[in-house]
């Protein structure tokens, strides 16, 4: 029984001593603001808005219209050459 009741105060002192360790390292800790993501950014397609580093409201929306916007004309980019080789190699028949 005395064995248990010091097995449960030393368990005790060293939880008590790791949350005292672990809350006084988060407020030191500080986030570089290089990192960060601003509240609003603005762009080509207009002002974006972000709440924690997440786009919120109609800004999802916007970021993925200019993605597919993107990929269009990655698309486009990737495939006009074969398409020019195909149109000479025509013309020359």
């Amino acid at each position: 029984m005395k064995m248990m009741i010091t097995t449960m105060i030393v368990t005790m002192l060293m939880l008590s001593g790791i949350v005292i360790t672990g809350s006084a390292q988060a407020e030191r800790t500080k986030v570089p603001v290089s990192i960060t993501t601003p509240d609003r950014v603005e762009s080509r397609i207009g002002a974006l808005h972000f709440k924690d580093g997440y786009p919120i409201g109609d800004t999802a929306a916007k970021i993925r219209d200019e993605l597919d916007y993107l990929h269009g004309v990655e698309t486009f980019m990737n495939s006009i050459h074969g398409v020019s080789l195909y149109a000479l190699r025509k013309g020359l028949r």
